[in-house]
């Protein structure tokens, strides 16, 4: 049901082309309501309009203007002819609020038992969200079905505990809640089936076949709520980045230097002198070091074997980003931390002498924070090696595709025991609680963005050449890229220094 504020948006939107004699399909109605970019996303799209003579604007038309509107920059806006006589971010009073930081929680068991409660945690939370969508407030706990007539429908949730494929191309499910377990049986045919991984938390709609099965007729993702948007006064700039590695002789030491030298407004175009100078966050998410041992034979991959000499080039680098430049940093599963999500932020005694000469945030992984009231969540994505395995062929090696995952999901890392080892907190602190404004990641060093029911999602490039293992794993990493975001005006730039 639709608000009477997006009732008056939708009829707008629909009168602004009828005016033209074109028509608007409720698809493309809706996600006009999802994604608003503003009087550039009009423009583009009335400019498709115009060249392809279009009279009916369908979702296909507004993906194409959107892609438009954030991959290309309006030079009126960025690149002005006349020089920047003074720096916004060098002025604007930034406020950052840290909301979640694992580092401060902490406390991990060694028992089988305190696995237990991690995940008794994360079911009662996904549950929850689950439950304030109307057709899930009535639930029965599974152990009731065994008592419920064949041919009655139910709604349950549960955890998924095994999946396989029938011989006839049907999905059967082991789903546990605190109750106890039951078979769910999903048809092959439905397209949320092949989004189905083992420890997920989900809603189910069903009919009993016996007294312990139920066959499924439709499947509840907990799903990210839209988030009211926010914008800054003026248009300051956040950079996404991730992946130093640096010991490695994979680094791209002059790629990652023109970087720095960008910032600092050398060996950079004068047309980009306004963009530079409104960048106030940079944001790092993970492998800030290409770590000693972290796989076998790594030492052959290393220029630097020394872990504190690594931190001493990441600190000797990091001293070199405009100091008025928010530095925001958390660990990957090559820094010097405990490989297990999730992870505390890198030990102090490695990034002391950075801490002494400016101000920087060093979070665990994953992290929440505020910035200039957007909710920023921030995660290295170690998981992306478990949803590239799973995502259907054509969303393989995209990492914004699997970002969508775990946005509907509500949860960053959900399979355990695969990729990506968990450890056994009291909380499980990968459940997405909060709704952002923007997701993070890094880790498969592919550069990518995308926009899910209003959430940025923005997936680093690194700064790393490919390596053996992206070869043996099929990646093509995208190094060199970084993500600029226009806090005011919600638009993208990328910049490329390789």
């Amino acid at each position: 049901m639709l608000m009477e504020e997006e009732k008056s948006l939708a009829k707008k939107f629909v009168k602004k082309f009828a005016e033209k004699g074109v028509l608007v399909t409720p698809e493309a109605i809706e996600m006009f309501l999802e994604i608003n970019d503003g009087e550039s996303f009009f423009e583009e799209i009335e400019k498709i309009i115009s060249e392809d003579k279009i009279t009916v604007l369908t979702v296909e038309i507004m993906e194409k203007a959107l892609k438009e509107v954030r991959n290309t920059v309006s030079k009126d806006y960025y690149f002005p002819e006349d020089r920047m006589k003074e720096i916004p971010a060098k002025d604007w009073q930034g406020k950052i609020e840290v909301e979640m930081d694992p580092t401060d929680y902490i406390d991990t068991g060694e028992k089988a038992k305190d696995f237990l409660r991690t995940f008794r945690d994360r079911y009662l939370k996904l549950k929850k969200m689950l439950q304030a969508k109307r057709e899930l407030r009535r639930v029965e706990p599974i152990e009731n079905i065994t008592r419920t007539l064949k041919g009655e429908e139910v709604c349950i949730i549960g955890m998924v505990y095994s999946k396989r494929k029938s011989i006839k191309g049907n999905y059967l499910l082991e789903v546990e809640d605190l109750t106890g377990r039951c078979r769910v049986i999903v048809p092959g045919r439905d397209p949320d089936a092949s989004y189905i991984v083992l420890d997920q938390v989900l809603g189910f709609r069903g009919v009993v076949l016996d007294s312990k099965t139920l066959y499924s007729r439709k499947i509840f993702f907990p799903d990210i709520s839209k988030p009211k948007p926010v914008k800054t006064k003026e248009p300051i700039c956040m950079v996404f980045t991730s992946d130093l590695h640096l010991g490695s002789k994979a680094f791209m030491k002059n790629t990652f230097e023109k970087f720095l030298d960008w910032l600092n407004m050398k060996r950079c175009a004068e047309n980009e002198r306004k963009i530079i100078s409104r960048i106030k966050y940079l944001l790092i998410a993970g492998d800030l070091v290409d770590g000693v041992g972290v796989y076998p034979a790594q030492e052959r991959e290393l220029e630097e074997k020394n872990i504190d000499k690594q931190y001493k080039m990441f600190i000797e680098y990091m001293k070199r980003v405009p100091e008025y430049i928010e530095l925001i940093m958390i660990p990957g599963n090559h820094d010097a931390t405990r490989l297990s999500e999730p992870q505390p932020s890198v030990p102090n005694e490695y990034i002391e002498a950075l801490k002494e000469e400016r101000n920087i945030y060093s979070l665990g992984n994953p992290s929440f924070m505020k910035i200039d009231g957007y909710r920023v969540l921030i995660y290295h994505g170690k998981s992306l090696d478990n949803w590239n395995m799973i995502l259907p062929r054509e969303r393989r090696g995209r990492p914004e595709e699997a970002m969508q995952e775990m946005l509907r999901s509500r949860h960053l890392s959900l399979m355990y025991g695969q990729n990506v080892p968990l450890a056994p907190e009291p909380k499980d602190m990968l459940v997405i609680e909060k709704v952002p404004h923007i997701l993070h990641i890094g880790h498969l060093h592919v550069a990518g963005e995308k926009v899910y029911r209003g959430i940025y999602c923005f997936s680093a490039g690194g700064w790393q050449e490919r390596t053996a293992y992206q070869v043996e794993m099929n990646i093509h990493p995208t190094p060199g890229i970084i993500s600029i975001f226009d806090m005011k005006r919600h638009v993208v730039l990328k910049k490329n220094f390789a």
